[in-house]
């Protein structure tokens, strides 16, 4: 019978959880299009959705080979357990017995789901997909065989055909069934491990991964050209399936399209709110379980460097102790690491004289500076007091000096 309508999935949403009972039964007669000649079971593809398995490792932090592996509800197992019973008469499904039923991890581990009435399940979909695994009818060995019987064996086939060209032909017109199923950590061209509070994404030349990020990515608020914002090339987040085409013998091609059409904000563990601004990235809360915007501002709460008002200005000084002044240059910074400006001198000796100056490289900050035991501030005057990155900070005694235990302090902001 031939597919030529839209209402091809029914979704039930749990409010706070399910909290109620397992099994559960559900109505699948919104779902039109279904041959009643067969058994809803070989049209039917159930889903049940939740966010933590029974050992508590949360769906998101696990890794799978697609996106509905651990969704995906088996009709029965190899142990004879039922999870879905299909009451073709009256149009219901029941499932049952998920505490029973277990997730195969990309790595081939496993994971065990837990009952259906629990808090952590969200939502079930139930939704027309022609599986021809289920088959509509067995021939035996010297059966007969009639019209009936081949009729739906063969229609079968066209049935599952045709609902896979009207599933692209949805896709084509932007009308994506399931792309808050797929997660940023699935995508090809993404490799996530081991996420932390505060990850970001990255690229590192030939993926793209979460790692931390530290207070040296962070200048004067926005991120550097090597940080997200600037990273991800907008091809990898946008596109259109202007190239693509229905074929029913290849469906790569469309696999790729719609990968390339799917916006960041539309994935599932990534939760875009509020204005995105310059310089904004997106990091990892574990609160939330999701890839979350943030701020260069928050970032630099973050990781305790303060607002930029608070940390724009930093007031410090250099000090030290000659025991004995000689007559040479002493280098008190002999590569500036970043500019700043000298904003005060002080200088004084515990016994005897000398001549002292202040450099800044081979400009004078100040000189003829009398060192006694009586001398102290000698911020008065100073000149040449911007340091540049890589610059040098000099104190020099000249002549013939008998001071002893000299102390001095360079004040600076920068």
């Amino acid at each position: 019978m031939p597919i030529v309508d839209d209402d091809v999935i029914i979704e039930v949403e749990f409010t706070n959880g399910v909290g109620s009972s397992d099994p559960l039964s559900f109505s699948y007669l919104g779902i039109t299009g279904l041959d009643t000649s067969r058994s809803a079971a070989s049209q039917l593809t159930i889903l049940a959705y939740f966010t933590e398995f029974s050992d508590g490792t949360t769906v998101g932090n696990a890794t799978f080979t697609n996106w509905y592996d651990p969704y995906l509800i088996q009709p029965s197992d190899s142990s004879g357990n039922i999870f879905l019973e299909f009451d073709d008469a009256r149009g219901i499904v029941t499932i049952q017995n998920l505490q029973l039923s277990t997730v195969t991890l990309k790595d081939g581990s496993t994971k065990t789901r837990k009952a259906l009435s629990d808090s952590t399940y969200t939502k079930v979909r139930m939704m027309r997909s022609q599986n021809i695994t289920n088959k509509a009818h067995t021939f035996q060995s010297g059966s007969r065989i009639t019209s009936d019987s081949l009729n739906n064996a063969i229609g079968q086939v066209f049935d599952a055909t045709q609902e896979l060209d009207d599933r692209l032909v949805r896709v084509e017109g932007a009308t994506f069934e399931e792309v808050l199923g797929i997660t940023l950590e699935s995508l090809g061209d993404v490799n996530i491990n081991s996420k932390t509070a505060w990850d970001v994404v990255r690229w590192n030349g030939s993926k793209f991964v979460n790692d931390q990020m530290d207070a040296a990515q962070i200048s004067t608020g926005t991120l550097n050209n090597d940080r997200l914002s600037s990273a991800i090339p907008v091809s990898k987040l946008t596109g259109t399936l202007a190239n693509a085409q229905v074929q029913q013998s290849n469906v790569t091609q469309h696999a790729t399209a719609v990968g390339n059409a799917i916006p960041l904000t539309t994935l599932s563990d990534v939760n875009i709110t509020g204005v995105i601004g310059n310089g904004s990235f997106i990091a990892y809360d574990t609160s939330s379980s999701k890839f979350i915007n943030k701020s260069p501002a928050d970032s630099r709460t973050a990781l305790g460097l303060g607002t930029l008002a608070t940390a724009s200005t930093i007031t410090d000084s250099y000090t030290g102790h000659i025991e004995t002044a000689a007559a040479k240059q002493y280098f008190l910074d002999p590569h500036v690491a970043t500019a700043r400006t000298i904003t005060g001198l002080y200088i004084k000796s515990g016994a005897g004289t000398a001549t002292a100056k202040f450099l800044n490289g081979t400009d004078v900050i100040k000189q003829s500076i009398a060192v006694s035991t009586s001398s102290g501030d000698e911020s008065s005057s100073i000149s040449n007091t911007s340091l540049a990155a890589d610059g040098s900070l000099i104190l020099e005694f000249t002549g013939s000096p008998s001071a002893t235990d000299v102390i001095f302090t360079v004040e600076y902001t920068q």
